[in-house]
């Protein structure tokens, strides 16, 4: 699977770094948009629909966002870490 930004599907919101299309499939549903590799006239209809529909992008932008917060905030990350630690210490 490829970028999904300008290849394989399209972005709700600009970032930084391009997303792939397992990280979009990773964030869930109403967060992007995916489309077939190579396959303009699908990509052609998602770029319209959110260039008339700002109120789309930044409902995909805030899903993603949230969704981000939530799996990959530090103190997620520091928990899971925790309980990597707990269950190394457990094992003896």
């Amino acid at each position: 699977m490829g970028k999904l930004f300008g290849t394989d599907g399209i972005r709700g919101v600009a970032n930084v770094h391009p997303m792939t299309t397992e990280m979009a499939m990773q964030l869930g549903r109403g967060t992007a948009y995916i489309f077939k590799n190579k396959d303009s006239s699908q990509l052609k209809e998602i770029i319209k629909k959110l260039y008339y529909n700002e109120e789309l992008i930044e409902k995909l932008g805030r899903n993603a966002r949230r969704v981000v917060e939530e799996k990959y905030s530090k103190e997620t990350y520091l928990e899971k870490l925790l309980q990597i630690y707990d269950s190394l210490l457990n094992e003896n």
